[in-house]
C-alpha cells in the first residue's frame, strides 16, 4: 500500500527541511520511490489551498515502512502526518456532487508566464470542508484522480465514509 505524507510548516522554518529530508533518505534507503505532489504557492493559497508539503511513497508496504521512519517514533505532537493511499478497487470513490474543483497555473519566478498551464488542481469535499491541492503532473485529468485519492485517504483516517 503506498502512502502520503503531510508535513506542515510550523514557526520553527529550520526543522521542516531536515524533517522532509529525513523522511525522503529513510523512503529512498527502504527502496521506496518518492514524489513530492503538492507545495504551497501563492496561487494554491487563493483557491484556499492548504499550507503543507505533500510527498507520496511507492512501493510494497510504504505504508507500513514509513511507519518506522524516525520522525513517526517518539511522543508527542508531529509536524508530519502518514496516511495510507486510499484502495479504489476495494472502496467505492468519492459522488462527483460532493466535490469542487478548482485549476489554477502555478505562480513561481522559476515558470514563465509563456508557458503556463492551469494544469494544478485544488478539490473541496463540500461535506467535510476539507481542501486538497495537486500539481505533480502537467496532466489536469493525472492531477485530478491523485487528488481524488488523496482527499479520500484523508476522510479515512478521520473514519468517515468517502462519499
Amino acid at each position: 500500500m503506498n502512502a502520503y505524507l503531510n508535513i506542515t510548516p510550523q514557526s520553527d522554518a529550520d526543522t521542516f527541511p531536515d524533517l522532509l529530508k529525513v523522511c525522503v533518505l529513510y523512503g529512498e534507503r527502504k527502496a521506496l520511490v518518492s514524489e513530492l505532489l503538492y507545495e504551497p504557492s501563492a496561487s494554491a493559497k487563493r483557491c484556499g489551498g492548504p499550507d503543507f508539503f505533500i510527498v507520496k511513497f511507492y512501493g510494497p508496504h510504504a505504508y507500513e515502512i514509513m511507519q518506522k521512519a524516525p520522525p513517526f517514533q517518539g511522543q508527542g505532537d508531529h509536524l508530519a502526518k502518514l496516511y495510507p493511499q486510499w484502495d479504489e478497487q476495494a472502496n467505492p470513490t468519492m459522488a462527483e456532487q460532493h466535490l469542487s474543483i478548482q485549476y489554477y497555473a502555478n505562480d513561481t519566478p522559476d515558470s514563465p508566464m509563456v508557458r503556463q498551464t492551469s494544469s494544478n488542481v485544488c478539490l473541496t469535499h463540500l461535506p467535510t470542508g476539507i481542501v486538497v491541492c495537486c500539481e505533480y503532473s502537467r496532466s489536469r485529468f493525472k492531477n485530478v484522480e491523485e487528488g481524488k485519492s488523496l482527499l479520500c485517504s484523508y476522510i479515512h483516517s478521520l473514519g468517515a465514509a468517502c462519499v
